[in-house]
């Protein structure tokens, strides 16, 4: 290979190591709830502004309500 290739695939590496060890690119388990989850669960029936609040009110999970509108909020 040449030098410049292989030095590439050491900072190619080595990013990869970075971001394993301070956990960004984690999974996650599945006790893990996510939002959306949440709310078909507890709020379902609520409309998307009121789950966004309830949910950064009891939760302390701050999502946009726009993202709220792919998860049956308010149907």
């Amino acid at each position: 290979m040449r030098q410049s290739a292989t030095s590439h695939l050491r900072r190619l590496a080595n990013t990869k190591l970075k971001r394993k060890a301070d956990g960004s690119q984690r999974r996650r388990g599945p006790s893990a709830l996510r939002p959306s989850d949440l709310v078909r669960a507890r709020y379902r029936y609520f409309g998307p502004t009121l789950a966004r609040e309830k949910l950064l009110e009891w939760h302390q999970i701050a999502v946009s309500t726009e993202t709220l509108l792919g998860t049956g909020c308010g149907r």
